[in-house]
């Protein structure tokens, strides 16, 4: 019942759009202008990294009791390429580019390489920072039997699935969502500063933690 409501919420939402998107017929024959004035592209882009958010937290709890490390993976591997894929191909039509462009799945320059590389122990010292800050303000609940069940299924996984799934998944499916599909639809409309920031935000909530939101926050900025 609850999915079946998600459902119909979204279909009445979407349908909804796209009744008040059509004022733009009666408009001036302009309609590129009209769409930057609107913020049509960025609106439509945060509505795809909203919803995909709200996919991947939805499917994880319908996993979780069967097996939270494999069935996120999962949800991972087919929820965020397919809503990345689909919303770059709306992007890179209205834009008149390629989903490929969007995503931004080109060569980086050396130099951006290098700065990236540079930025790793500075990024997890930060967060070791940020955690110890936390602490003092939101401390983190005591551990409870599912947890310490869950770390020791954790351990038990061998080196391969254990790199599998806590490095490659994300660093493929996280990234071509959030930093690829979002940040392309996003930096049409906003400055770049707005753009980074508003796909932060969303790749924080989707990890559905209010005690890992500002660490996450961060390390999507």
């Amino acid at each position: 019942a609850f999915v079946s409501g998600c459902a119909w919420s979204a279909l009445a939402l979407w349908r909804l759009g796209s009744a008040f998107d059509a004022e733009r017929l009666f408009g001036s024959p302009d309609s590129e202008r009209e769409a930057a004035q609107r913020k049509l592209q960025s609106r439509r882009a945060l509505a795809w990294g909203w919803g995909g958010a709200l996919v991947v937290f939805l499917a994880n709890g319908l996993v979780a009791g069967w097996d939270p490390l494999r069935g996120a993976a999962i949800v991972l591997w087919t929820v965020l390429p397919t809503f990345a894929f689909v919303s770059a191909r709306a992007t890179a039509k209205r834009q008149g580019t390629s989903v490929r462009e969007v995503l931004g799945l080109t060569v980086p320059a050396a130099h951006h390489t290098v700065g990236a590389l540079l930025c790793i122990p500075t990024l997890g010292h930060l967060a070791q920072w940020v955690l110890s800050v936390q602490r003092e303000v939101l401390p983190l609940p005591a551990a409870s039997a599912e947890a310490e069940a869950l770390a020791r299924h954790f351990e038990s996984l061998g080196l391969p699935l254990l790199l599998f799934l806590t490095a490659l998944t994300p660093a493929v499916c996280e990234e071509v969502f959030f930093r690829g599909a979002v940040l392309g639809g996003l930096r049409r409309d906003l400055s770049r500063r707005a753009a980074v920031f508003w796909q932060a935000l969303i790749f924080a909530v989707a990890h559905a933690s209010i005690y890992r939101l500002v660490p996450t926050l961060w390390i999507g900025l």
